[in-house]
């Protein structure tokens, strides 16, 4: 009865000695054998977390697209305003056009273009945000694919709101600023956007459905901006 009683004592003890020496595997409790005798054995690895995916900064991403249609649209359309002015007839300096007045720059309509340009900036951002599933590449392939969308809409808008004011110097040479100014603008958006949310971005998956949709729209726009364009070459 004494050694049986010892041996009671012992047991536990060996049995935790030999498990946790044996090599190649993690020191065990009583309480986790038992827990094993009883069914599952608890292991370091249950306890590992799941690794989430990491959270979108929308907010950040929309603002630094405001930032750029302020940069590219604002100020680059200030610079390219003065470029036709300089460009312009003598004739026409001092001309009231429907940018402000001709070979002018005032500091008030400097800041109402970058306002513009920002408000411009907040739809160009979204709509990068948009397709940016759809298109393959880095940021300067999607920044072009979304440039060239932009070009109608905001083309036709251009020519719409001032038709006279292509008569202030060559309207090709008109035209091909405003419109590296919305190639250089979407190129910027796109950059900003994928450097912020480089850590954080899905990576895209683009579909055929996606080609198609994307290059119908722009071959639509690009068909509705011919008549406007051809009014003013």
């Amino acid at each position: 009865m004494r050694v049986s009683s010892r041996w009671g004592e012992i047991a536990p003890l060996a049995i935790n000695v030999r498990v946790s020496t044996r090599p190649g595997v993690h020191s065990a409790t009583r309480d986790q054998i038992e827990g094993e005798q009883g069914g599952t054995m608890a292991t370091p690895d249950d306890q590992t977390d799941t690794p989430t995916a990491p959270d979108v900064p929308y907010g950040t991403l929309i603002l630094a697209g405001m930032g750029a249609g302020g940069v590219v649209f604002g100020l680059g359309s200030r610079i390219a305003m003065r470029l036709v002015g300089i460009a312009a007839s003598p004739e026409h300096l001092g001309q009231v056009t429907a940018f402000g007045v001709v070979g002018t720059v005032t500091l008030n309509g400097v800041v109402q273009l970058v306002v513009a340009g920002s408000i411009a900036g907040l739809f160009t951002g979204l709509l990068y945000l948009a397709i940016r599933p759809w298109i393959p590449g880095g940021w300067s392939t999607r920044g072009l694919a979304m440039g060239l969308i932009l070009l109608s809409p905001i083309g036709i808008f251009i020519v719409a709101s001032s038709k006279a004011d292509f008569d202030l110097a060559s309207s090709g040479f008109i035209l091909s600023l405003f419109a590296g100014m919305i190639l250089l603008e979407a190129l910027t958006t796109a950059w900003a956007i994928e450097r912020l949310g480089r850590d954080s971005l899905p990576a895209p998956h683009p579909r055929a459905i996606g080609y198609a949709v994307l290059g119908t729209a722009a071959a639509l726009g690009f068909v509705a901006l011919g008549a406007p364009v051809s009014d003013v070459v």
